[in-house]
């Protein structure tokens, strides 16, 4: 019977911090969201989630943005954090 108190209590505790792991996630996230719509051109955006090592979410962004295959998508977004590495 104690063991199952403890088990319970332990999977609480872990619920808990998985929630606010999860909440900072989100609220970071948000953050980001707020930055890339604050008037950023595609390139802009291409280039800032590359500085922050999401190259696969720039070439997903690029993608959608354009209607280009995956290969030009990812080819435009190497251009573009190539002839820009400064963010």
């Amino acid at each position: 019977m104690v063991w199952a108190l403890v088990v319970a209590v332990v999977l609480l505790l872990l619920i808990g911090w998985s929630n606010l792991t999860l909440q900072k996630q989100v609220r970071h996230l948000q953050e980001e969201i707020t930055d890339l719509r604050a008037g950023q051109d595609l390139s802009e955006r291409v280039r800032y989630l590359v500085h922050k090592g999401r190259a696969i979410e720039a070439i997903a962004m690029y993608r959608s943005a354009t209607g280009l295959g995956l290969l030009e998508s990812k080819n435009a977004v190497e251009v573009i954090a190539k002839n820009n590495p400064q963010l």
